[in-house]
């Protein structure tokens, strides 16, 4: 055995962490980078290492059981040299970022250039974005500390609170946001973007947003038009408020439950459900109170081991073959004999239709339709697929 490995067992793997993040990110983010960082420290002894740096060097000074490099949207100019020194060290890639985001590309070619082949991910839709990669792509999703969003035992004096950004990429808040404060008297939390300025720096963070989400009623959130699960699915049940979100196969995969432990709703039925559960106080808080029960069980960082489950199970058999994870918030184990990799959780992003609908018009030559498709598909953001497919349009219509 390589002396840098320590046995399953034998106490805590040391993993060495190389992340840059680039300047200039507002409070709320580095506090969710932060986060990771202690996530991780409950099941290994964690070396960060932020800054250029030589791995071969690094790897004989810390002498690391793991190393794990971080690429996405959050990620600043970055050097490592001699990369592939080291073999006995095994390697994973964290893809830190939104599905949609172009940044994929980036994530692919450092990984490729560092010589990493297994790799990490926050987002639960990420696998239908990365298809090159889904099946050595695992979910280490998000989480929310316990100790901070908690039921405080505030008074409900909030009825619906509106929180998160209202950009285009978020249709279904903004659709179900709209309708909410036509009905009921709201609190709005102006979001201020993923820069650091000013006004971000107004935006709450920690115990001051979890108390401020504990003193509403219901709030609604969403994943964006890749359906995904975001922070504030799982912080707003935490901190004992009804969460009112889109049904999706990400949330369902989460464990959440229309009436049961949410309010699965659109904007044509949510002030009927809403209305409801505002007229029977002991319904709602029953279903606010399972909702804090799921999140508190099944979504702090002590179910967040999966990149320890990897490991493991590397360390018992020195390989990544056959590792698999059976859903997007399932610990990680080894595949019986012959049994192929699970299915992923299929979020069907709105964007991901449109796309397919825009190269099945443009396969019959219906090259009108082609472009609406791919256009209304990189409305909500850039969307690199779908630029290829306007081009694609272009040619094939002798535009």
């Amino acid at each position: 055995m390589p002396e840098a490995l320590t046995p399953a067992g034998s106490g805590r793997p040391k993993l060495l962490f190389l992340r840059w993040t680039k300047p200039g990110q507002p409070p709320f983010l580095l506090h969710q980078l932060a986060e990771h960082v202690a996530c991780l420290r409950q099941f290994f002894d964690v070396e960060l290492v932020d800054s250029d740096c030589d791995y071969d060097e690094v790897c004989d000074r810390v002498r690391p059981d793991l190393a794990v490099f971080e690429s996405g949207i959050y990620a600043g100019p970055r050097s490592v040299t001699n990369a592939h020194t080291h073999p006995e060290v095994p390697k994973l890639g964290f893809l830190n970022a939104d599905a949609f985001d172009p940044v994929r590309a980036t994530f692919l070619s450092d990984m490729a250039r560092w010589g990493v082949e297994n790799f990490f991910t926050i987002s639960v839709s990420m696998a239908e974005y990365t298809p090159e990669i889904a099946d050595r792509l695992f979910c280490w999703p998000n989480f929310v500390d316990e100790t901070v969003h908690r039921d405080y035992g505030l008074q409900k004096t909030v009825p619906v609170l509106l929180t998160g950004s209202q950009a285009r990429h978020y249709p279904w808040r903004n659709r179900v946001s709209r309708v909410l404060a036509q009905h009921y008297p709201t609190l709005s939390m102006p979001h201020f973007g993923w820069a650091d300025s000013a006004a971000a720096r107004r935006m709450a963070v920690g115990e001051g947003y979890a108390r401020l989400v504990n003193s509403a009623l219901v709030a609604p959130s969403c994943g964006s038009f890749t359906r995904d699960v975001v922070r504030k699915h799982l912080e707003i049940p935490a901190s004992r408020t009804c969460l009112i979100a889109e049904r999706t196969a990400s949330l369902e995969a989460a464990g959440f439950e229309d009436l049961v432990n949410c309010v699965f709703a659109d904007a044509d039925d949510v002030v009927e459900k809403v209305d409801a559960l505002f007229g029977d106080r002991d319904r709602l808080a029953a279903v606010t109170d399972a909702g804090h029960a799921l999140v508190h069980e099944r979504h702090t960082p002590a179910q967040r081991r999966q990149v320890r489950d990897w490991y493991d199970l590397w360390l018992e058999g020195r390989s990544a073959d056959g590792i698999i994870q059976a859903g997007p918030f399932a610990p990680l184990t080894r595949a019986e004999a012959g049994r192929t990799r699970p299915r992923v959780v299929v979020s069907g992003g709105e964007d991901r239709g449109l796309v397919r609908a825009g190269w099945e018009a443009l396969a019959v030559g219906r090259y009108d339709a082609a472009r609406r498709a791919f256009t209304r598909a990189s409305n909500f953001h850039y969307m690199p697929e779908a630029e290829v497919g306007l081009t694609c349009v272009q040619l094939a219509s002798g535009m």
